[in-house]
């Protein structure tokens, strides 16, 4: 789950370049235990990152609780919804292996490992 706070001064339509980690052979990517993202330039085993832009055409309102929803795609694209309340998804969960793939990638635009090169986060408990 991702937040993102509206800046007042944006104007629409405003595009957002959208990257996420698609992992899509659970078995090799958990089993990469001496994987380290912060000193590999290749992706970790099983996965790859995404690049996809968006633009949202209708700003939130004010006041109000607005949710934006993105609805990922085994087809690589992603939807987009702006609602009030929780939504009822937009395709059958039930249903999802009905729905179309991408074949012979995991991407429509992969992207290399962005993390690789940057300060890994300290974490203390």
């Amino acid at each position: 789950m991702a937040t993102l706070a509206w800046d007042w001064r944006w104007r629409t339509p405003k595009r957002f370049d959208l990257i996420w980690l698609n992992v899509f052979d659970r078995k090799a990517y958990e089993s990469a235990a001496d994987y380290n993202a912060y000193k590999s330039r290749e992706t970790a085993p099983g996965s790859a990152w995404c690049r996809l832009g968006i633009t949202v055409d209708v700003p939130p309102e004010r006041g109000k609780g607005n949710l934006f929803i993105l609805h990922f795609f085994p087809d690589g694209h992603v939807a987009t919804s702006k609602v009030e309340e929780f939504p009822v998804p937009i395709a059958s969960f039930a249903n999802r292996d009905s729905l179309p793939t991408l074949k012979g990638t995991q991407c429509i635009h992969g992207v290399p490992n962005p993390k690789f090169g940057k300060q890994e986060p300290k974490f203390h408990e």
